[in-house]
């Protein structure tokens, strides 16, 4: 008979950026992220995307690693040109998109994928950060969470 091993601690963990959050938001994000222990904070880049110096600041700050980089932007579709191009050469990147607008994210991966979520909170958002690190990149779907 062997012994049962708990796998958790062998797991690699989530690799996390957030990108154009308010201080106050990217701070409370920042803590609650890096008290996962399934989780890595990598940092936050706070580069304007919607301008195409923004873009290159944003390019020029992300890292490799990340798996699933949390978003903040005025609406929650279309996704930024910028991040579709990303999401096409790095297929195992996840894109959590925060609306400013309403109370509601939106899942990105594979570039063509999404998948909107409901409730945006930094308790939820670490729900969500969850969910999108285990996607199955060939599963599309493009409705609402129930």
């Amino acid at each position: 008979m062997t012994p049962d091993i708990d796998n958790s601690d062998l797991a690699k963990p989530i690799h996390v950026m957030i990108a154009d959050f308010p201080n106050q938001l990217a701070q409370a994000i920042e803590v609650a992220v890096r008290q996962q222990s399934d989780m890595r904070y990598l940092g936050a880049i706070d580069a304007n995307v919607t301008t195409q110096t923004g873009n290159l600041r944003f390019f020029q700050s992300i890292q490799s690693d990340v798996d699933v980089l949390i978003l903040s932007a005025p609406q929650l579709f279309p996704l930024p040109g910028i991040f579709t191009h990303l999401l096409a050469e790095y297929k195992d990147l996840r894109i959590l998109l925060v609306s400013e607008t309403e109370e509601a994210a939106c899942a990105y991966w594979m570039g063509i994928n999404w998948k909107r979520l409901s409730s945006v909170s930094v308790a939820s958002l670490i729900t969500n950060i969850r969910f999108v690190a285990n996607l199955n990149p060939m599963h599309e779907d493009k409705t609402d969470a129930t």
